[in-house]
């Protein structure tokens, strides 16, 4: 990523952003289980048990192997960027586990706030997260550890959050 990004720039980066040909007109207030279910019909990847973005993607396998999932079609991540459920309800992605015959949700919300640098911040279903504002390059070493850790934290986050869920 190049210095200076906007915070809708890291989160496409991180989970891409919907199709806006695929959002029809949004006038008003839409709920929160609408606006999810547009954002969800808009999903820029085709199979979201296999998102595009090296970060979604990366996060979807790595919260896989630490459920012990035998079928990872059975976890989904859907972006929520540049749409109504990312502008008014502050989700700028989720991820879905199907347990049981049953559908459970994390959301995922960016920020690139540095206060909040070494912050994952829980709010019973929602995970808050600091990406730096510079990004993190992959092909540099510094960067690489940095992005290793944070994964491993959120990816850690998300998986606990699942397991209260389930064990409710």
């Amino acid at each position: 990523m190049k210095p200076g990004y906007t915070g809708h720039l890291i989160e496409r980066e991180l989970f891409g952003e919907v199709d806006k040909k695929k959002i029809l007109s949004q006038e008003g207030h839409l709920s929160f289980k609408d606006s999810m279910l547009v954002a969800k019909d808009a999903q820029p990847y085709e199979d979201p048990s296999d998102p595009e973005p090296r970060f979604a993607n990366d996060l979807h396998a790595n919260i896989a192997d630490l459920l012990g999932l035998e079928d990872y079609s059975d976890l989904k991540i859907f972006t929520g960027v540049h749409s109504y459920l990312d502008y008014a309800h502050g989700v700028d992605a989720w991820v879905e586990l199907k347990y049981n015959n049953k559908i459970y949700r994390v959301e995922l919300d960016v920020t690139s706030n540095p206060v909040k640098e070494e912050e994952i911040t829980v709010l019973d279903k929602k995970i808050v997260f600091y990406w730096p504002k510079n990004g993190l390059d992959y092909a540099i070493k510094e960067d690489k550890e940095k992005y290793i850790y944070k994964l491993d934290k959120i990816t850690k986050a998300v998986a606990e959050v699942f397991a209260q869920m389930i064990e409710q």
